[in-house]
């Protein structure tokens, strides 16, 4: 999407074009994180009822270069199990569409 982040990208949804997913690449320190190493994250919508009961900063962050009251963040180094992954896709897809 943005040539000079080749190792990034979003999803939309096909029928109203709104972001539902952003695949990023940014160093651990910039959530918190011990290290200037990079780390694969994954921005997803989420219900602001939900973020507080979620975010840890260790796996869930606030959205990171998003609206923290309605994205989440999960680093994708293995902390959390693929199966939520999805299912949270699978939510945000859904919460893109109201």
């Amino acid at each position: 999407m943005w040539p000079k982040l080749p190792d990034n990208a979003i999803f939309r949804r096909p029928d109203n074009k709104k972001w539902y997913a952003v695949l990023l690449t940014v160093q651990k320190e910039k959530l918190g994180l011990a290290g200037t190493d990079r780390v694969e994250i994954l921005d997803l919508r989420m219900d602001p009822a939900e973020l507080a009961d979620i975010i840890d900063k260790v796996c869930y962050f606030p959205g990171w270069h998003m609206n923290k009251k309605h994205w989440v963040t999960i680093c994708l180094d293995g902390t959390v199990d693929i199966d939520e992954i999805y299912r949270r896709i699978d939510t945000s897809f859904d919460l893109a569409g109201k």
